[in-house]
């Protein structure tokens, strides 16, 4: 216990340096994704949960969205669930983010020590694991946290099963890690989270003592299964959406979409390369010499030798369209619902981070002190290369570099999934980033002149330093403050920490919001977002559930694609590849789409005069512009069926997430029409009795009804969510009575 002293001291002091600059300059995470998506829909949970419900529908964004199938948001994850229900909501988002990173530090840490590392060694590891880059550590998004915190914990679950080989209790702990991981919401990282338990897995099966492989598989095989229905809850409703998604279609380019170029590994040396590589994979200078010395003597550790394949692995998971296997296996098996595979980039930082522990172990305890020296001077001689190469190619093959650029935009941009806008639109960008090239490999640059300063800084360290028993723990702290301070100045240069981090203001109320969030009429907000060269909005979709009202846009990765089509002509929805482009004559001319969408508010960047329909309410302080279209329709209406005269009235009398009532009155046989979006779990009573939904423009609901008062109502009742919650309580249930009677 003495020894787990030290690193909940240095994990305490390392909190304190990347999270005290924001918290205690008032400063959250607001920003990018964080204000668009994770904050509304955090803040949307903590209010469900504070009226004791889930949000199984959220009306308010997309013309109604299965919210809890998103994922993303965690409703079932039992630590969010916790930390809502316990703590005010401001408290409760911006701690959250420190209580993963303490969990995942934690379990790093126990992980490293079942690796036999010193107390020391496992501290650094679990550090460096924490706060590296965004596409090498934890800040990649709030997902992906909650997701990748839990991670470390499924490992040592796994290396508890071959300390008790014969008992189940290993088993539910892995299974309960691995569920509550599936929560966390983020599954483009479950393939990796199996794998790399698979990984470890076999490497415990090939130390442990020979005669229990086949009961450990086994019982391996069942904690895979146990936590997948644990998670079903969770697990089926997001199949059932991802079927209504873009996923459900996706293409071979949809699934290699953002592979890491094989330029992009320079980042670990030349982080400000990230900005023209389009990756940050930086895990500090010191850790990387640490993880270097480490694979030097791979033959003789057996650890080394296992994390240096791990990285192998997910390194080649991580180049997608750039290694022909993994194209390869694509085309067999037609898993395509899956992109983004850089993000394997996170599993090959995290044996990084256990290389670095197991290194500085061999450095302390080396009987050559001039090894890690030689070493860490190869390492600065060939980061040197990169260097000297991009600083040459930049300054001496400028149209070179352009041409090349053009090319590649021309045959692996423009048409392909996540790329909507015109040849001219990303060509215009190309000077911008020769630009960035030009001033991220100067010798200037800040970032270049930081990373020069690392590498003088740890080389002096290390050639100074003398080996005394009586000196390890100033050595260690020595090295810790290398580390901090790298990665600390990095990540505030960079991405991560400071990049998302802003002022409550950015998402606190303002004379937009004010105006839409007071109209006591049922309607729907339009956001115009025509490219991304002109800007966007302060208020993008998502955000509007922080304040109540309505918008008939929608970001998300799993948005409904017939819905998406719907409203391309106006774009409005972002399945995470960006909006559908629009114009001024697009919006000029879809007034009627407007009026059927219940949309009374527009939000543009740019002045809309010429849009003959639309009248000016306000400015913002955000520069953004309001206007009202007096001619929306209300959100419930009775349309005469084709060759019909029949007129009427609908009336809302109850809309709620799960519930609308409607009060109709008409002089013939006619169709209710509710611009809400049909989806499996809806059901329609007429009068009390069922009655069919039928589809209108393919995505909306419609209930006939006969002339005279009638009352319809519809209610919400996913069988995919219901069915899932039984299976995870009954196995819930299930594991808790073995737990309690099995050793």
């Amino acid at each position: 216990m003495k020894k787990n002293t030290l690193f909940f001291g240095v994990l305490a002091v390392s909190l304190l340096v990347f999270f005290g600059p924001i918290f205690l300059a008032g400063k959250g995470f607001y920003y990018g994704d964080y204000k668009q998506q994770f904050y509304p829909w955090a803040s949307y949970l903590y209010q469900s949960i504070h009226h004791f419900s889930l949000p199984l529908w959220a009306p308010e964004i997309g013309c109604g969205f299965p919210l809890l199938a998103e994922g993303q948001i965690g409703v079932l994850h039992p630590f969010q669930l916790l930390l809502f229900t316990l703590l005010p909501f401001a408290t409760a988002y911006s701690f959250a983010f420190i209580f993963y990173f303490i969990l995942s530090g934690f379990f790093t840490y126990r992980l490293s020590r079942q690796f036999e590392m010193s107390a020391e060694g496992a501290t650094i590891a679990a550090i460096v694991f924490l706060f590296s880059s965004a596409y090498a550590g934890m800040v990649f998004g709030l997902a992906s946290l909650r997701t990748l915190a839990t991670f470390p914990m499924c490992l040592v679950a796994v290396g508890g099963m071959f300390k008790a080989p014969k008992s189940i209790r290993p088993v539910i702990w892995l299974a309960f890690s691995l569920g509550v991981t599936f929560l966390g919401g983020y599954f483009p990282m479950m393939p990796y989270v199996f794998l790399g338990c698979g990984l470890y897995f076999f490497y415990g099966l090939k130390m442990s003592p020979s005669g229990s492989g086949l009961r450990l598989t086994m019982h391996f095989l069942l904690a895979l299964l146990l936590s997948a229905a644990l998670a079903a809850a969770q697990l089926l409703p997001t199949a059932e959406l991802a079927g209504f998604s873009s996923r459900a279609g996706a293409s071979l380019d949809f699934a290699l979409q953002k592979s890491l170029n094989p330029l992009s590994f320079a980042t670990l040396l030349w982080p400000a390369f990230g900005a023209f590589l389009g990756f940050d994979f930086y895990a500090g200078i010191f850790p990387l010499c640490l993880a270097v010395f480490a694979l030097v003597a791979w033959r003789k550790d057996r650890r080394v030798f296992f994390f240096a394949v791990w990285s192998i692995v997910f390194a080649a998971l991580a180049l997608g369209r750039y290694n022909p296997l993994y194209v390869l296996v694509l085309k067999i098996t037609h898993l395509y619902f899956l992109r983004t595979p850089s993000k394997a980039l996170i599993f090959v930082s995290f044996s990084l981070s256990m290389l670095a522990g197991i290194g500085y172990d061999r450095w302390i305890s080396s009987k050559e002190p001039g090894a890690f020296k030689r070493v860490a001077t190869q390492v600065f001689l060939w980061a040197l290369v990169p260097f000297l190469t991009a600083n040459a190619a930049a300054r001496f093959f400028k149209p070179q570099i352009l041409q090349w650029g053009e090319a590649y935009v021309r045959s692996q941009v423009v048409g392909k999934y996540g790329h909507s806008y015109s040849l001219e639109t990303y060509l215009a960008r190309l000077p911008d980033t020769l630009t960035q090239i030009h001033d991220r490999t100067s010798l200037l640059h800040p970032h270049i002149l930081m990373t020069f300063g690392v590498w003088a800084a740890c080389l002096l360290f290390i050639f100074s330093i003398k080996f005394f028993v009586s000196r390890k723990r100033i050595l260690f702290f020595g090295v810790m403050t290398l580390i901090l301070a790298d990665l600390f100045f990095y990540t505030y240069l960079s991405s991560g920490f400071k990049g998302n981090a802003a002022d409550p203001e950015t998402v606190a109320v303002d004379s937009i919001v004010s105006k839409i969030s007071s109209d006591p009429r049922l309607s729907r907000t339009y956001v115009y977002v025509p490219d991304p060269v002109s800007g966007a909005p302060h208020w993008l979709p998502n955000t509007n559930l922080m304040f109540g009202y309505s918008s008939i846009g929608l970001y998300s990765p799993l948005a409904v694609d017939a819905y998406r089509e719907y409203l391309k002509p106006l774009g409005g929805v972002d399945n995470a590849s960006g909006f559908y482009p629009t114009s001024k004559k697009a919006l000029a001319e879809n007034k009627a789409l407007l009026n059927m969408l219940n949309v009374r508010y527009v939000i543009s960047k740019q002045p809309l005069e010429e849009i003959s329909y639309l009248s000016l309410l306000r400015a913002s302080e955000h520069e953004d512009f309001l206007y009202e279209n007096q001619g929306f329709f209300k959100r419930a209406l009775i349309m005469a069926p084709q060759g019909s005269s029949a007129s009427g009235e609908a009336t809302l009398e109850d809309y709620s997430p799960t519930h609308v009532r409607v009060q109709t009155k008409t002089n013939g046989n006619a169709l209710l029409f509710l611009s809400d979006l049909d989806y499996p779990g809806w059901k329609a009573f007429l009068d009390g009795k069922p009655t069919p939904i039928y589809k209108m423009a393919g995505i909306f609901r419609s209930v006939p009804v006969p002339a005279g008062d009638h009352q319809v109502q519809f209610f919400y009742a996913p069988f995919s969510f219901f069915a899932g919650a039984v299976i995870s309580v009954i196995v819930l249930l299930g594991c808790g009575v073995c737990l309690v009677l099995k050793k």
